[in-house]
């Protein structure tokens, strides 16, 4: 049997799982629509733009996640991201993702999922080989909403267990 994985130690030992799923959250991000705040009465500065009292803004985390000015070629999956640079820059990056949003109004259950996903992943991947069947690998179509989510809700893959 196996050792048990646990998160303090996917977390120090697996510096890679945790960049694939950092990038995974950039560049799939899961939230579609991230609600609109009102600008307050009197109005505010954003980003160097006088927003007047009362008008509706948001930023939608995909475009972040996407946006050119932050990140070469956001097009391509590349978790070296994560892990290339200075402490700072890769830091900066990581608070450039932002699938659970941010402030007191981000997704309460983030850290919670954060540890679900790295444990169980890892575990996965300990236990099971895991290949696309398609050849070469096709990216699934994805479909804006509320959540995002694939167009034909699945994806087909060969399972087989580790020796």
């Amino acid at each position: 049997m196996t050792e048990r994985i646990t998160y303090k130690a996917a977390k120090e030992r697996l510096p890679y799982l945790d960049a694939v799923l950092t990038e995974s959250m950039r560049i799939r991000t899961i939230a579609g629509d991230n609600p609109l705040r009102v600008v307050p009465e009197g109005g505010r500065q954003i980003g160097g733009v006088f927003i007047p009292g009362g008008y509706q803004v948001g930023v939608a985390a995909h475009v972040i996640h996407n946006y050119s000015q932050y990140w070469d070629e956001p097009e391509k999956f590349m978790p070296e991201r994560f892990l290339e640079g200075t402490p700072e820059e890769i830091s900066a990056r990581r608070q450039l993702v932002t699938p659970f949003g941010v402030g007191v109004r981000s997704c309460i259950g983030r850290q919670l999922a954060m540890v679900e996903l790295v444990v169980d992943l890892a575990t996965i991947i300990q236990q099971f080989e895991i290949k696309p069947i398609q050849n070469p690998y096709v990216p699934l179509k994805m479909q804006s909403g509320f959540v995002m989510s694939p167009v034909n809700k699945s994806l087909i893959v060969n399972i087989r267990p580790r020796n």
